[in-house]
């Protein structure tokens, strides 16, 4: 069992070890204060691998993970909008 995901924060940083992005985007809607929208339901089931520093800038996380060719995200102020879904 990896335990950096559990207390990683503690730690500061954030550690995602093939999570699910709605609860990746749940976590840090908690740490990061904004509200997530998906409007393709499927894109919260792809899994993600992520390690990042807890005072990166969230535009940076968010970069981070449309860096990957899977999700492309909006961000209208504090409402980041899950807005697409590649084929990957």
């Amino acid at each position: 069992m990896d335990v950096n995901k559990y207390i990683a924060w503690r730690n500061g940083y954030f550690y995602f070890q093939k999570e699910r992005l709605e609860d990746i985007l749940l976590k840090l809607e908690w740490w990061c204060d904004f509200i997530v929208f998906c409007q393709n339901q499927r894109a919260k089931d792809y899994r993600f691998k992520m390690r990042s520093d807890g005072d990166l800038e969230f535009n940076n996380i968010v970069s981070r993970l449309e860096q990957t060719g899977r999700i492309s995200i909006e961000i209208y102020g504090n409402i980041i909008l899950v807005a697409g879904l590649s084929r990957k």
